[in-house]
């Protein structure tokens, strides 16, 4: 009988003590459902947000503009220059009266008198002045005979006459044989042209 009423309380209070521990996980867990359902419910709106965000962003491309009309062809060809408008470049334009480094070449003779062309070079080569003759302040001239060949060159270069003598000879040769000349033509094929005389003068600069 004694052991009824001890057992009595103390089961009692376990039982209270159960209940009341189920009572508080069960509102713990209801309290986490209820985080969870806020949670779940926020982030839905934010992605409904952003949904709506991105279909505003997604705008409708801008229409592409029409490409202009092309300019009439009878602009652009009245810009064109005429050929009417460009002038022959005249062979007096190579006069050979010229000084370049102290070196003068007078204009060409020539002793076949059926030549009816003009022989003044279409390109040349200045002569360089000696060495020796710029040490020693030396100045003269020489005079060249050659013909002109068919393909507009100088050969058969000959020193007719030199002032002094030996001094300006190699340099002379060396650069009139590169000169290049219009070839005479006659009856349609170039022909040479012989007893063509060139002089050249050699002066320092004062």
């Amino acid at each position: 009988m004694n052991r009824f009423f001890i057992a009595t309380p103390i089961a009692l209070f376990l039982s209270i003590s159960v209940f009341s521990f189920m009572a508080l996980m069960v509102s713990v867990d209801s309290d986490r459902n209820l985080k969870k359902t806020e949670s779940l419910a926020f982030n839905m709106v934010m992605v409904e947000e952003d949904s709506a965000l991105q279909r505003r962003q997604r705008a409708a491309p801008e229409k592409p503009k029409a490409p202009q009309a092309p300019q009439q062809l009878s602009a652009l060809t009245s810009q064109t220059p005429s050929p009417s408008n460009i002038s022959p470049v005249s062979p007096m334009t190579l006069g050979l009266d010229t000084s370049i480094s102290g070196i003068e070449i007078s204009s060409p003779k020539f002793g076949d008198f059926g030549v009816t062309q003009n022989v003044m070079p279409l390109s040349r080569v200045e002569p360089n002045y000696p060495a020796r003759a710029l040490k020693r302040n030396i100045e003269g001239s020489i005079t060249l005979s050659f013909t002109i060949d068919s393909k507009g060159r100088a050969v058969d270069v000959k020193v007719t006459s030199a002032q002094p003598k030996r001094i300006f000879d190699r340099e002379a040769i060396r650069a009139i044989k590169k000169w290049r000349y219009q070839p005479k033509i006659v009856d349609g094929v170039a022909v040479s042209q012989f007893g063509i005389s060139q002089t050249i003068e050699f002066k320092l600069d004062k």
